[in-house]
Order: C-alpha cells, then structure tokens, then sequence
C-alpha cells in the first residue's frame, strides 16, 4: 500500500543520501514530500527548546500545507529532536518517525545499515512496506524497545518481522563524535560493527543486554582502546584488559560502542563535553560524556562513576535517568580510583526500566513491581542546603512532591539532624586526602601536565591531618547510624539531585552540593528529569534508599517516574 513519507532536509553530514532515498521510495510507488531546513539540527542544539520548538512548529506547519495525512516523517542526524517536536505538534499527521544515522560510510554509493527501525529498513531496500512502530524496535523478549525517545511511549510489540539488527543499532550517530566532545576519537583503533555482525549471527540473545551499544567511561579499562583517564600523562596507555564491569555486560551481550569523555582523573577539572541540550552549557561532572551520548540518543546506556556527584549531577543536566549505586555494589577493579572509599560505579539510561535490565546483567534480579494500589512512602528532604538551590527549582522538587501525594503516595518531610552539617566538609576531607595517596606518583613525575585545580585539590589533601580524618569518619559513622533508622519510616527519600538547570559555560562542572553527602554516607541514588527550568535545560530530582536496597529503590523509581510524567 503506498505511503507518505516527509524527508526534513538539510543536515551537514550525509545528506549525499537523500536523493537516493527520495528515488527509491518514488520508485516504489510512494508520495514524498521534502522539506529543507538547511542546518536545522545544529543550531536547534545550540541554540536551545526554544529553537527547536521553532523548527519543529515549521516542520508541522509544512506537513499541513502538504496535507500529510498518517505519513512517515523522516530525520537525520541532529534533525532527530526537531522532527520530535514536529510530531508532538502534529500527532494526526505521523505514523511512524525515522531517524537516518549521520554516518560516513566507506563507499559512499551504499546505503546499508543507515537506517534504523523496521521502516527504516525498508527504506535502505527500497521496499517501504515493513510494518513500523514509530521507535527504535529492538527483540521484544527485551525492554529496550523505546530507548531512542519518547514516541510513542507504548509501541505494540515488535513481531519477528521488525527485528533491528544490531549493526544498524550501532551505527546510530556514530558521525557526531566529532561534534560535540563526547567520545574520544578512537575510531581507527577499534570498529564495534565487528561485534554487532558477529551478535547478529546469534540464533539467540547471548544475554539480557544484546547488541546493546554501550558507552564506557574515560577511567575505565578497556582492552582494545586507549584508557586516557582525561590526562595527557595517560594519552597512549593501553591497559591490556578490560575492566571487570565492562566483563560483565560484555558478557550479557553489550555492545561497547567507545570511550566516553571524561574529566581529568574524574575530578572538577571540565572535559571537553558540550550539553546536548544547549551546547553553550555544561554537561556537568567526571561522567559528562556518557551522560551526553545518553542524552542525545548515542547510546541507550553509559558507564559513569560518582567520588562526589559525578553520576546523579550529570544525569540531571543532561535530562536523563542516572544511578548510583550502593557504595560497594559492583567490582572497581579496572577503574582509576580517585578515593576508593568513596568510589562508586553507576549508569545513565533513558528510562528507570532500564536501569532494572542492567542491573539484571551483574545477576540482580529486579525487585517485584508495587502490587496494585500499593504507593511508596516517601520522606521529603530539602536537606540542609536547601536556599542553596535556585528559587524555582526548589518550586519544582516541592511540586514533585505535591504531584506525588496526589498520585498515593505517602509523603512526609523528614529533616536531616542537625549534626549533618559538617558532612560536606568532611566528605571533601577524605575525598582529596585519598587522592593524594593515590595519584602521589603521578606529582612526583608528571607534574606539569597535571591541571591547577586537581593540584590545588591535591595540596587541600596535603593540609588533612590524621585527627581529621578520624574525625570526618566517626561524622560518616554517625550519620549512617541516623539514616538507618529513617528507613524504618520510609521507602524513599526525595531530595535535590543538583542547585538548578546546568550553567552556562564549559570551563566548570557545576557544584556537586546536593550529591556528595549521600556519596559520603554509600547510599544508592536514582536521579529521574521531571520539568525544564527558566532557560529550558533540564531539571531533575533525587531519590535516596537504603544502603543495599539499590532493586527496590529501582522499583520505586519506576512508580515515581510514571506518575511524573
């Protein structure tokens, strides 16, 4: 049966293609509609939602003045979020969207594995007939069927017909690496289509991550690439081996797509990473280039680490789910320690579901879903830092709240003690004392090539005395001890996940205020995107559970997560 397919035009890369897919679709008996918005996705990125609200309303409109009706509407590369946007506007008017990844392909004459969903594949044919369901379809014995973006939020199920082969999972905007300072160019060094042919090969999923491209951050040792931990003292060191948590998904049947930018040594000297959302902004902390290739649909799933408030602060930013977990929930071997009693290994995903599956890949198994009618209680902590979060977004967690009781839940405020006070500073004192200890060989030889403010870090290590050491850990001590008895009242806790939308400007990361005590005390943290503040940036809001309680605490977040949306 014909279709109507709307191509947007007008992306930088790759465009050499359009003309091909145009005349395929023609050829195959299909209306096609294009539209040319030259550089609409760039400077949608740069300039911000205002501006791709813009270009999404143009889109829609033109939809209209063509009279599209139930069509295909077709984007590429940075496009991906404007024909969103045009979608939303016009619902009555898409059938299914499209994503083209942007990717320069050894011959240029070929078009195999550009495309991305069912219709996309029949798109590279010439075929246009394959059943679609409007988002990036992966097997449906998995739950990654909607990781590209928000529509439509329930696809039917994906029949064997429409399985996406892994190749065309990978390729997915491998071009703009080079764009926005998320991933290290390690390209020539290392190909991850040789694992997505080998996977499709597979009569069956080798785990509950199958061809799923993962993106590992910069302190992580992987066998096949450079681990460069964001210093120029580590530019050409390669490990040899992988890290035991890049082992374990791995071995689940991930995909690791590359090396994701980091910040020098996962400290607060900022990387080279853009916010996808405005790239005039930062992405935040150590793990910002996993949380931008999650943000900007490069990757379903991104490897971070948290010594303060590098996981959950990225997260927020970047308006994405991120994870922290328990303090001592997964191995660290392979991984470039900072302050080991308070390095944690978590992930960024696009949905809370998700962080369930990647859990279930260390062999957790999810915690049993909320029976019906059943709701979390819920502590409302503005903590003791509360005026330190800008006005409105402290309107923003008090609605949460509020939207939350509405919805069943039992919420209460809890008020941290007041002994907490001096928990920031006793975090920072451990923190920086360790990373004396463990970069002591890199100042003895290399220390021109290390940052003024990591040197500066380290010399605030220097000046820590063993009594306020032993001081900062009976404070730690303590405070667990308080925490434990809050869960006697409570599921959850719901807090700040950061002061505010990201600042402008790349040269800082943001301040991890609202991250590093709960660091301090190992407990696990979900930070879930709820609004958009003044400048349209994300805004975002922490939940807390017990230590050792990471898969409920999960769970919870999926019902959190539902009821804001």
């Amino acid at each position: 049966m014909p279709k109507e397919f709307v191509l947007v035009h007008g992306a930088s890369h790759g465009a050499w293609c359009w003309d091909d897919v145009a005349a395929k679709l023609r050829e195959a008996g299909h209306r096609v509609v294009t539209l040319d918005l030259p550089g609409h996705g760039r400077r949608a990125a740069e300039a911000g939602r205002a501006s791709m609200e813009s270009y999404g309303r143009a889109v829609a409109d033109a939809m209209a003045r063509e009279s599209v009706s139930r069509g295909v509407l077709v984007g590429h590369s940075m496009g991906g979020p404007v024909i969103q946007k045009a979608a939303e506007r016009a619902p009555g008017r898409v059938a299914h969207l499209v994503f083209l990844a942007a990717v320069v392909l050894p011959s240029r004459g070929s078009l195999e594995r550009v495309h991305l969903t069912p219709v996309g594949r029949a798109l590279m044919h010439g075929l246009a007939s394959a059943r679609g369901n409007g988002t990036f379809a992966y097997p449906a014995e998995t739950a990654w069927a909607r990781w590209m973006g928000d529509l439509p939020r329930s696809p039917p199920a994906v029949g064997a017909s429409d399985r996406i082969y892994t190749t065309d999972l990978s390729n997915h905007r491998v071009q703009r690496w080079s764009n926005n300072g998320t991933w290290l160019n390690t390209w020539g060094q290392y190909n991850p289509f040789d694992r997505a042919d080998m996977l499709d090969k597979r009569a069956r999923p080798v785990g509950p991550l199958h061809g799923i491209p993962l993106a590992v951050k910069d302190i992580i040792d992987t066998k096949v690439l450079p681990t460069t931990c964001g210093s120029p003292i580590y530019r050409d060191r390669m490990a040899g081996r992988d890290a035991a948590c890049v082992t374990q998904l791995v071995q689940a049947g991930a995909i690791m797509l590359g090396k994701s930018v980091t910040t020098e040594f996962a400290g607060g000297h900022a990387g080279k990473t853009h916010n996808p959302h405005n790239l005039r902004h930062t992405p935040a902390g150590s793990s910002s280039g996993s949380a931008a290739a999650v943000a900007d649909f490069m990757a379903p799933v991104g490897y971070g680490t948290q010594t303060a408030g590098s996981v959950i602060r990225p997260g927020a930013f970047n308006g994405v789910v991120a994870y922290k977990g328990s303090y001592g929930w997964a191995d660290m071997s392979g991984i470039k320690a900072y302050a080991p009693s308070l390095d944690t290994l978590g992930f960024f995903a696009r949905e809370a579901n998700d962080l369930a599956l990647v859990r279930a890949a260390y062999g957790h198994a999810p915690a049993d879903p909320p029976a019906r009618g059943e709701a979390p209680r819920i502590g409302f902590c503005r903590t003791r830092w509360w005026e330190m979060a800008d006005p409105y977004n402290r309107k923003n967690i008090e609605a949460a709240a509020k939207t939350l009781r509405a919805a069943g839940a039992r919420v209460r405020e809890w008020e941290m003690p007041e002994s907490w006070d001096r928990l920031i500073e006793a975090h920072n004192r451990v923190m920086t004392k360790e990373a004396t200890i463990y970069y002591a060989a890199e100042r003895e030889r290399f220390p021109h090539l290390i940052s003024p403010g990591l040197t500066a870090a380290l010399e605030t290590g220097d000046a820590v005395t063993r009594p306020q050491m032993a001081d900062a850990k009976k404070r730690r001590a303590r405070a667990q001890a308080d925490l434990a008895e809050v869960w006697e009242k409570f599921d959850v806790l719901l807090v700040p996940s950061a002061r505010g939308e990201a600042p402008a400007g790349l040269g800082h990361t943001g301040d991890p205020i609202f991250n590093r005590f709960w660091t301090f005390l190992g407990s696990p943290c979900v930070a879930l995107p709820f609004n958009t503040g003044p400048f349209g940036l994300p805004l975002s809001v922490q939940l807390v559970g017990p230590h050792r309680g990471d898969d409920k605490l999960i769970a919870w977040a999926r019902w959190v997560e539902q009821r804001l949306a």
